[in-house]
């Protein structure tokens, strides 16, 4: 598969949508690389797509780098490791907090907030998604990057019939 691209303006409530879809469609493991200011939502995606695995307490890991949840998809159990790199110093301080058995882990999604601080996460990842404030602060500027070994879950994630609407 080529790398794709798909833009949109949406809600809170139409990403939340689209997050879930991705659970939906994507078992793990699926890798997402997050980026954008601070204040865009990067969080708040990672907690419209814990939501269907049945976690509800999703907190940023800023200070503490990696925050790993268990919930369920289809009745069997996931692991999710929300990682945060804005504090980040060196990118070998991963390793310390179990980079490794994250990335060997077939039943884990992982999501890393400020990706663009691991280079080479940006190359391994699945998905690159990047937030952007507008305007109005209920609405969001997201692009969604399927990069050439992105497994075909993605597609139909993002298969017109399956896009969300901004106006929602």
């Amino acid at each position: 598969m080529e790398s794709r691209t798909f833009r949109y303006t949406l809600t809170r409530h139409a990403l939340h949508r689209l997050a879930h879809n991705l659970v939906q469609h994507c078992p793990p493991p699926l890798w997402i690389a997050m980026e954008g200011p601070l204040g865009a939502g990067k969080t708040e995606f990672v907690r419209a797509f814990c939501d269907p695995l049945g976690i509800q307490e999703v907190r940023s890991p800023t200070f503490v780098l990696v925050h790993t949840y268990t919930g369920l998809r289809e009745h069997h159990p996931v692991r999710v490791h929300h990682v945060d790199l804005y504090r980040l110093d060196h990118p070998e301080e991963l390793w310390m907090h179990g980079l490794e058995e994250m990335l060997q882990d077939r039943e884990t999604y992982l999501l890393v907030e400020w990706a663009d601080r691991w280079p080479e996460f940006l190359k391994m990842a699945h998905l690159r998604v990047t937030l952007e404030h507008t305007r109005n602060p209920e609405v969001r500027r997201v692009e969604f990057r399927l990069v050439p070994h992105a497994p075909p879950c993605l597609l139909r994630v993002f298969h017109p019939s399956s896009q969300p609407s901004s106006s929602r």
